[in-house]
């Protein structure tokens, strides 16, 4: 093994992993920093700490000027660089002087997770706003064979050749996103294919306020990509009929694949037949974490009937309010009928995500840890056929 002075080089290694393990950010980075310039063996372990994971915005041109210059004089930092999240005003980038970003982003070939999000707090921003020179480069990493991580919020009239790209990225989150129509022009040369494309595919998706008008690309990247799709995460702070269409539409199409379901809005959950996913093993049903309204347990018991007979479930996730466990018996017993009967011979965990009142944060400290405390035989209680056959875990939200 070839070492350097005394240490060897995975030993040096592991020692730079020990720092970059540090939790306090502001301890941690001029720790690397420090590493990076005590010696030059140990140059090489600590950038792959220190650029691992960028945040960048179109509005701080100097930041992005300085990281072209760092990687046009040193080119090998790029393969370090593996998340990258991008915020972008487009109307800024317009008018930008500057042609700094595109020409950073084609630097950057190692990405594995990528995140892009349009500045768009009060505007509707469009893909077509962006220069054409923003707009290649951006296609040119999500057209890359490393990424299979994707992320796109807040972005409109999505070009509709991106289906192939999305096509081969194991998990894509989209949130209050469209694709362009038929009325609209595309500005995007032709892409070769990702050579991936035959042998990924999208595994999860997560989708929020996408509509059917436009989603016909997603599911066109869904049919590509085989239908193989195991994990649907939905959620929807708007209309909730949008987001019910797109995965009705995507539970007809992957559900024969589909082993995990997770649905942030009770009125699409409840409207979804999950009896057409044969192979579902979780399914996880969760109040909007931005509101104190409770789930309904009748909404929780009708979704937990539809499955068939003979279901493979094996874990439910429920996240409910304290109030809730103080009231409503009936539908306790019903639940815990159900979850106990002979539908569910296969269930082995029901997870419960108990979330309190802010009232009670505000009684202090020493009342959240008894009722902390006191959480299990509250469950046991409310909840006696699934406490004997050991189903329960109980964690307290925040």
């Amino acid at each position: 093994m070839e070492s350097h002075g005394t240490v060897p080089p995975d030993i040096v290694d592991l020692i730079i992993d020990e720092v970059a393990l540090l939790n306090n950010t502001s301890s941690r980075f001029p720790a690397l920093k420090s590493c990076s310039l005590a010696c030059r063996y140990f140059l090489e372990s600590s950038r792959r700490h220190l650029f691992h994971s960028l945040t960048l915005s179109s509005k701080f041109q100097n930041k992005i000027l300085a990281l072209h210059d760092i990687l046009t004089s040193s080119p090998g930092i790029s393969t370090h660089i593996r998340k990258l999240h991008l915020l972008l005003n487009p109307r800024n980038s317009i008018h930008a002087d500057q042609n700094s970003l595109p020409k950073l982003l084609h630097m950057l070939n190692n990405i594995t997770t990528f995140a892009l999000r349009f500045d768009s707090t009060n505007m509707r921003y469009s893909w077509l706003e962006l220069t054409s020179a923003m707009q290649e480069a951006l296609y040119a990493i999500l057209q890359s064979p490393s990424i299979i991580h994707l992320s796109i919020s807040n972005v409109h009239e999505l070009p509709k050749s991106l289906r192939t790209c999305l096509a081969s990225i194991p998990t894509i989150t989209l949130s209050s996103v469209s694709f362009q129509t038929a009325g609209n022009t595309e500005d995007i040369p032709d892409q070769p294919s990702n050579p991936f494309s035959s042998t990924r595919c999208i595994r999860n998706l997560t989708i929020s306020n996408v509509s059917l008008e436009t989603s016909q690309p997603l599911l066109d990247a869904l049919s590509i990509s085989h239908g193989e799709l195991e994990t649907l995460l939905c959620y929807d702070d708007g209309d909730p009929n949008r987001s019910m269409e797109v995965a009705t539409m995507i539970l007809q199409r992957c559900g024969d694949f589909l082993t995990k379901l997770e649905c942030w809005n009770m009125d699409v959950a409840r409207q979804l037949d999950i009896s057409t996913v044969p192979r579902l093993h979780t399914i996880k049903l969760l109040a909007n974490f931005t509101s104190q309204i409770p789930i309904p347990l009748c909404y929780i018991r009708q979704i937990l009937e539809t499955p068939s007979e003979k279901n493979e479930i094996k874990e439910v996730f429920l996240g409910i309010l304290l109030s809730q466990l103080s009231s409503y018996e009936t539908d306790w017993k019903s639940l815990d009928s159900l979850l106990t009967g002979p539908k569910f011979t296969q269930l082995k965990k029901v997870n419960f995500k108990v979330d309190l009142p802010l009232t009670a944060y505000r009684r202090g400290e020493q009342y959240v840890g008894k009722t902390r405390m006191e959480l299990p035989s509250l469950m046991q209680s409310v909840l006696p056929k699934m406490h004997e056959r050991g189903l329960i875990e109980v964690k307290m939200g925040n």
